[in-house]
């Protein structure tokens, strides 16, 4: 069964190259050739978990390239990089305030009843359900700092 967003982008891109949109047909062709190149690694259909992880990874990577293109002085390419970015971020889950990831980790706090810096294994692994919802380095910023 191939996924959702998979067949989302699919047909995203030929919408793309119907209307000349060469950014997002780019981009889009991109993400694809990660679903691909997944699909060909492991042997089995992207799933929806799996179309999360690479679109995570490859926004991930271009928040690293604007760094390094703004650290070398190419504004011009860092703005091409963060508006692929954007192009990214119409296929991820809509993320949560921060007043709801301080009420869900302190939920998940209460059930595994963490109360030192030992037990934030088991916090973040509660945590689970916020990937692609919210920035995991604040979440695990926020667990540290609630657990010290």
């Amino acid at each position: 069964m191939v996924a959702k967003l998979f067949e989302q982008l699919r047909h995203d891109l030929k919408s793309a190259m119907l209307n000349h949109e060469d950014l997002r047909k780019d981009t889009i062709r991109l993400i694809i050739a990660a679903f691909k190149k997944i699909e060909a690694d492991t042997g089995k259909d992207v799933d929806d978990d799996d179309c999360l992880n690479i679109l995570l990874r490859e926004k991930k990577t271009r928040q690293e390239s604007v760094e390094q293109y703004r650290l070398g002085g190419r504004e011009d390419l860092a703005q091409r990089e963060l508006a692929e970015i954007s192009i990214i971020d119409l296929y991820l889950p809509v993320p949560m305030s921060d007043a709801d990831v301080e009420a869900t980790v302190a939920r998940v706090m209460a059930e595994t009843e963490a109360v030192t810096a030992k037990d934030m294994g088991k916090v973040m692994a509660g945590l689970g359900a916020l990937r692609g919802k919210a920035d995991m380095k604040k979440v695990s910023a926020l667990v540290r700092a609630k657990l010290s």
